[in-house]
């Protein structure tokens, strides 16, 4: 009894020595009577605690009154330890030492929950442990090991201290292990520096590009602050950036600055108060090297060869270019230096560009390159040995020119790559062959040497490198000893030519015509109206060197030199000279016209295709002219036609000399002659017609495209709500076919899902590239990827893979299946013909099933489960947790059996 006086003595004399200063303070009587009260009860419990303890042995007990966790330190933690290891639970040392409630401790307090998870987490409807020491864990360990009878011990009344002159009241948040709130204290009074409440500003900018930061700072006595910044590339004394001062007590500073030079700086930032004390903050600035726009070209970047008439994909990358900035293709050869642009105005975020490919087009020239004169003449071809090939250079430009927002940007192909031709070119002649009129036909087209003047040869030949032809020239040659139809006069003996009339002319009586010639050698030109008995009516004897002669012919006029006269008929030109035997004759008849007397039309030309398919249509130009001047009309008849239909006119024309044009399409096979009709207003009329080869189509095989799921597609899995870009089906995509396969359009489609919303970004990759632009969300279950421009090259096939972000807010438990539903989900065509593709496949092609696991809203990292909970020696253990790091240490390990 005398113990548990002393111990009850020692006791009051604490509760005196804690309490009694407070007293001395400054309280009135009435609240130091209220303590004293409280005391007295105080006393009273444990007197009658000391009573129950005589005669009883000693047993430890501690009551549980507050939660606990992870990070909380102190006597509470230490009964905790304490109960737990009485428990059979251990604990960490470190843990016990300091008395700190950490991995160690949770681990145990998890397994005191699993030991009586009937009391602790069955009411809660918990599975597994949290390691949090909560109402139902603290039940209990009070059930266990707290003290039975627990003294009333109230909160003490919170008196404020008395403070002396200088100080001021600060009552600290929070409370104690009790529950009470902390006692309050007195600290000085004097100046307080700043506080910064925040700095903002770029933390990444470029070089000389200008930042702007702001700092908001206050001062605790509502003073004046000045603000200034060294910014970390200051030059050598000279001094801080200062700001204007501000008497508002909140306050937001404004600096701006630019660095010259790359690298990371580290700005700080000083804000100072009326009496001199001061604070500092700074930021991190990464400051990066301005990138220059620039290009660069992908393909074709040389050695390939191209087949002209083919697509070919040009692709490039481009980096930095301004938004308005436009792409241009152009391409160059190196035979001549020339070049042709392909295409102009892309837009700047553009990265491909399907090519027809081709060599025909409007050439921009550099120089001309033309074979050698000895090339020609010995009928050789010339090839240039070096820059033997084509090139793509691909350019961007922005802005206007001759301002200082101007720019641009190119690249060409590493190499020289070649187009091999569909078609081959012939000349008649073999080439540059000078001394022989040529005839050069390329595709339809076709150019035929001619004289430009009486010495100047216009020169067509056939041109190419790589496997490429085309047309080339003309060349304008000087004949030594003249031209002559379309080819130079060898010969240096004297000559003479009729160039008009020669044939085919209509000529009226009482109207002005010219007779034309040519002579080398000889000095004159004796001219006859040759009739076709062979009778000669002289016209003129006039010099050779004139080279012209214009003349009127009268009705019935009477030939000078014979007793015939010139009537309405037939005739040619001829031309002696002085020299026996140097002389020449109208080709063929031309006709003399009565004034006043209709003449039928004269077709000149007719031109268009000879060869062409079934349904294929053909265009088909007839030129003709009328002898007065008049209306002409035309029509045809192609030659299949229906019974009862007629023949296809055109629209009338007043124009002297005409062209019109007639299409039409056949619908079988065979050699057909349609034939053209041009008529007058007085209804004469002449006729023309041209062989046309009409061939089967030959139907290319339909490309098509096999469609599975591919092996490497992720199995069944569980992912957390909240995950980003997760691959969900993985699909191949097999082009057995004779050409490439260009992909063009994919629809995906989610099943099981039961909000659109669930699943944002999608994206298509091929590989680790993204194929297409990120669709944000699904509409109505479906999500369209267009104008995919996916090359398949044939006899080959490609994985694509199919990721999407699940968004935080998922409803766990769901489950989602990504899929290409049918056939016609797919849009594809060959590469080379256009055809559209077969899908094939057994659809829907459906990746597996994705189940949706909740990481709830807490940021507390924790474990949620461990499973199994039990097992043998070399089990998989699987953690689950939530905000857990990628590693954790695994301090203990108990295995019960």
């Amino acid at each position: 009894m005398i113990k548990s006086i002393k111990k009850f003595t020692i006791l009051i004399v604490m509760l005196g020595i804690f309490v009694l200063p407070s007293f001395a303070s400054a309280i009135s009587p009435e609240e130091l009577r209220a303590q004293i009260e409280a005391l007295l009860k105080q006393i009273e419990v444990l007197k009658a605690q000391l009573a129950q303890m005589e005669g009883q042995p000693a047993v430890w007990c501690y009551n549980f009154n507050v939660n606990l966790k992870i990070e909380m330190s102190g006597s509470s933690v230490k009964a905790l330890q304490t109960a737990l290891e009485k428990q059979g639970f251990a604990i960490n040392e470190d843990e016990t030492r300091n008395n700190s409630f950490d991995e160690s401790t949770a681990s145990a307090v998890s397994g005191f929950q699993e030991k009586y998870k009937n009391e602790i987490l069955t009411p809660l409807g918990l599975k597994y442990a949290t390691g949090f020491v909560g109402k139902l864990t603290r039940a209990k360990l009070n059930s266990l090991y707290g003290c039975k009878l627990e003294p009333p011990f109230p909160c003490p009344i919170k008196v404020p201290p008395f403070c002396e002159s200088g100080e001021e009241i600060v009552c600290p948040p929070g409370v104690d292990e009790r529950g009470c709130s902390l006692p309050c204290k007195c600290v000085p009074t004097a100046n307080q520096p700043p506080v910064i409440s925040g700095i903002s500003g770029p933390t990444s900018i470029k070089v000389n590009e200008t930042g702007i930061w702001t700092v908001k700072a206050s001062d605790p006595k509502q003073g004046v602050l000045t603000y200034s910044v060294l910014w970390g590339d200051e030059i050598t004394g000279r001094g801080a950036t200062t700001a204007p001062r501000s008497t508002s007590y909140i306050q937001t500073a404004t600096f701006t600055h630019s660095y010259s030079k790359s690298g990371i700086y580290n700005p700080t930032f000083t804000v100072t108060n009326n009496q001199g004390l001061s604070v500092k903050t700074s930021i991190s600035v990464k400051v990066s090297k301005i990138v220059q726009p620039s290009i660069t070209v992908l393909s074709p970047n040389g050695l390939q060869t191209l087949q002209e008439g083919s697509n070919y994909m040009i692709r490039w990358d481009a980096f930095n270019l301004p938004a308005d900035a436009k792409i241009h293709i152009t391409l160059f050869r190196t035979i001549d230096d020339a070049n042709i642009e392909l295409v102009s105005g892309l837009p700047s975020t553009q990265r491909e560009y399907l090519w027809k490919v081709t060599t025909r087009g409007d050439w921009a020239m550099g120089y001309e390159y033309k074979p050698s004169l000895f090339a020609k003449i010995l009928g050789i071809k010339e090839v240039k040995a070096a820059g033997d090939g084509y090139k793509i250079m691909v350019s961007a430009t922005w802005g206007t020119w001759g301002t200082s927002y101007y720019g641009n940007v190119w690249d060409e192909s590493d190499n020289w790559f070649s187009i091999e031709a569909t078609a081959s070119c012939t000349d008649t002649d073999g080439g540059g062959n000078y001394s022989v009129k040529g005839v050069v036909t390329l595709y339809n087209e076709t150019k035929v040497d001619y004289c430009k003047d009486r010495n100047t040869l216009g020169e067509y030949w056939c041109s190419g490198m790589g496997g490429v032809t085309w047309i080339a020239g003309p060349e304008e040659y000087t004949c030594p000893n003249g031209c002559k139809d379309g080819a130079c006069i060898l010969s240096t003996k004297p000559s003479i030519t009729v160039l008009s009339p020669n044939g085919g002319e209509h000529i009226k009586l009482y109207e002005l015509f010219d007779i034309v010639w040519d002579s080398f050698g000889v000095n004159n030109a004796y001219i006859y109206l040759w009739f076709p008995d062979g009778g000669t009516c002289k016209i003129a004897d006039v010099s050779a060197s004139q080279r012209k002669y214009s003349e009127v012919i009268m009705t019935n006029e009477q030939c000078p030199n014979i007793p015939q006269t010139i009537t309405p008929g037939q005739y040619k030109i001829l031309i002696t000279t002085e020299i026996e035997g140097v002389s020449d004759i109208s080709d063929d008849y031309f006709t003399i016209m009565q004034a006043g007397v209709n003449q039928p039309p004269v077709i000149s030309g007719i031109s268009g295709p000879t060869n062409i398919k079934v349904n294929e249509t053909g265009i088909w130009t007839v030129k003709a002219s009328d002898p007065e001047q008049g209306i002409l009309s035309y029509s045809v008849l192609w030659g299949d036609e229906i019974a009862g239909r007629g023949m296809t006119t055109a629209p009338r024309s007043t124009a002297y000399v005409q062209t019109t044009t007639f299409t039409h399409s056949y619908s079988n096979p065979g050699i057909y002659n349609p034939t053209f009709t041009v008529t007058d207003n007085q209804g004469l009329s002449a006729k023309t017609s041209i062989s046309v080869k009409v061939s089967e189509i030959v139907q290319p095989p339909i490309p098509f495209v096999a469609v599975i799921l591919d092996t490497d597609t992720p199995l069944r899995q569980t992912i957390f709500a909240g995950t980003s870009n997760f691959i969900f089906t993985k699909i191949r995509l097999s082009a057995p076919s004779t050409e490439d396969i260009v992909i063009n359009k994919i629809i995906i489609t989610r099943t099981r899902l039961s909000f659109d919303s669930s699943l944002q970004n999608l994206k298509l990759f091929d590989g680790p590239t993204q194929i297409g632009s990120t669709v944000i969300s699904l509409i109505n279950g479906k999500v369209i990827f267009d104008g995919l421009n996916l090359i398949i090259p044939k006899n080959s096939s490609k994985v694509i893979s199919i990721k999407a972000d699940i968004n935080a807010t998922a409803v766990s438990g769901q489950e989602i299946i990504l899929e290409i539903n049918t056939a016609s989900d797919i849009s594809a065509v060959g590469n080379t013909t256009g055809i559209t593709c077969s899908i094939i496949g057994s659809f829907p092609v459906r990746g597996n099933i994705i189940s949706i696991i909740s990481i709830g809203q807490s940021t507390q990292p924790s474990i949620t489960s461990v499973f199994p909970t039990s097992g043998t020696s070399n089990d998989m253990i699987t953690i689950y947790g939530k905000n857990l790091v990628d590693t954790i240490r695994l301090r203990e390990l108990r295995l019960s059996f």
